[in-house]
């Protein structure tokens, strides 16, 4: 017997097995792939959208990496002004502009999109990003923290805000530019401490790093959704990306855990109050939460509550740069309510700013701190012009709505007037939506809001900005990683502008 002659049959034999069993698998995975989403596949169909290829999708529009995410997405909502689908990997994402479906959506998709996922190191599950079963309980809970009375409590601690950044802003006075939002973000972090945590941010340590790390772990959030491979917890781990997410993770979480324990050795086992870090310590202390979710929670409601503010208030200091007449008109606005006085700010005052409260507004329409949401759908859901079918994500791109000239005539010219109520009350819900809509938007509205305003009048009544890096809003060219910035930042000069200095 040939022994050889028939291992070499043998092997041969499994070669040709290989040979095709490989390409039969890939195919039984493809059909498999298919089938499985064959009725995500049929309704996409139904939309316009860009070209994709078989099981990859569209994945080519981020060839210019993730600093060019939000060209990319006003790009495409501006080819497909109202509604667009685009398969991102296994992913469908059905991109729409349409205000009356936006309500829809908004209103009844509750769960959000799955790039919140990615969210896992830092804050998910808290309050932002958890699934509506959790988040229903939350909500209830925390919104006992953001009552108007307890907002309008806070008007001392945005006043020391605010004078705090005029005493920063002396120094600055040379005519040479500088990038303001370094200086606001801080003033903002120490307000934040002072009204949600009630403690004092000169007795935390390491708040720069902790600045820092809060902006690295943007990018590190949106380089994880970027990139397909690292959307698998096993490549996602050992990647220097993940690695790096770890650490940051680590110092980020021991800050907070410093500010928790600052608080409970500082309040002498009294949480009784209905302030946001009193409230959540209550819940830890009834075994209703764990300490992991109300790190979580504190994390994410300090860095939204801080950095989303500074971004705002660099954003109305740039745009006032560009146009020095409605600058004037807000410091016009100021002598008529202060008169000769150098009194401060009070919460009175605040509420017959409507003017300033406008060039918020319009601010907030062109540079969007948070320019695309998402929602999943959970449901099969049918509109008057659409059917959006469950498993989809929808994206909503609040930078594209606030310059659809259809809604917003000019749509590039700051006009804060257009919030008048006469002017605004044609258009449609949904076309200006800065804190989101429906029963899941952002309940920080009224404290943002109250504390930009005080910011800024303080600060306006002392400086005039003479200058910024930009002549026209047309030629910023912005970058998203969560937060949409300017991609030359918040450059401006300023000058004293009266006798108070």
């Amino acid at each position: 017997m040939n022994f050889a002659a028939m291992n070499q049959f043998s092997e041969s034999r499994v070669a040709f097995n290989l040979k095709w069993m490989l390409p039969f698998l890939g195919l039984l995975f493809i059909i498999v792939h298919y089938w499985k989403k064959r009725k995500l596949y049929y309704y996409a169909l139904k939309f316009p959208g860009p070209f994709g290829f078989p099981l990859f999708g569209s994945i080519h529009l981020l060839k210019d990496g993730p600093g060019e995410v939000y060209k990319m997405l006003t790009t495409l909502f501006g080819r497909y002004p109202n509604v667009f689908s685009v398969w991102m990997g296994k992913e469908l994402y059905i991109g729409l502009s349409r205000p009356k479906d936006l309500e829809i959506i908004l209103n009844r998709c509750l769960n959000k999109g799955n790039v919140y996922e990615y969210t896992e190191d830092y804050f998910y599950d808290s309050l932002i990003t958890a699934p509506v079963n959790i988040w229903k309980e939350r909500r209830k809970v925390i919104n006992k923290a953001f009552h108007m009375t307890i907002i309008n409590s806070f008007a001392e601690k945005f006043l020391e805000g605010g004078n705090s950044l005029v005493l920063n802003f002396k120094g600055k006075c040379n005519g040479e530019p500088f990038d303001v939002l370094p200086s606001v973000w801080r003033v903002t972090f120490d307000v934040a401490c002072a009204t949600l945590g009630n403690v004092d941010s000169n007795l935390l340590k390491g708040q720069d790093q902790y600045m820092l790390d809060l902006m690295s772990s943007h990018r590190i959030i949106f380089g994880r959704f970027y990139n397909p491979l690292y959307r698998f917890n096993f490549f996602w781990r050992r990647s220097s990306f993940g690695k790096e997410a770890q650490i940051i993770k680590q110092r980020t979480w021991n800050f907070i855990d410093q500010m928790i324990d600052l608080k409970r050795r500082t309040s002498d086992g009294n949480f009784q109050q209905n302030y946001f870090l009193d409230l959540l310590i209550r819940l830890e202390d009834e075994k209703k939460m764990s300490h992991e979710e109300v790190v979580k929670e504190v994390q994410f409601m300090f860095a939204a509550s801080h950095e989303t503010t500074a971004v705002t208030v660099s954003a109305v200091l740039l745009a006032l740069g560009m146009h020095p007449d409605i600058q004037e008109r807000i410091f016009e606005e100021l002598e008529s309510i202060f008169g000769k006085s150098d009194r401060d700010v009070t919460l009175d005052d605040v509420n017959k700013m409507d003017y300033l409260k406008r060039v918020i507004k319009e601010t907030l329409r062109l540079f969007p701190t948070i320019p695309f949401i998402a929602r999943r759908v959970d449901q099969d859901l049918r509109t008057d012009s659409s059917f959006y079918p469950r498993g989809s994500t929808v994206v909503i791109p609040m930078a594209h709505l606030n310059r659809k000239a259809e809604f917003w005539p000019d749509p590039l010219k700051f006009d804060p007037d257009r919030f008048l109520t006469e002017e605004n009350q044609n258009v449609p819900r949904c076309t200006f939506i800065p804190f989101s809509y429906g029963p899941r938007n952002c309940m920080g509205v009224k404290y943002a809001m109250l504390s930009m305003q005080f910011t800024l009048s303080t600060l306006l009544r002392h400086y005039k900005v003479t200058s910024s890096n930009y002549k026209t809003i047309q030629e910023i060219d912005f970058g998203m990683t969560i937060v949409a910035r300017p991609k030359r930042g918040y450059i401006i000069s300023i000058e004293k502008r009266n006798r108070y200095i």
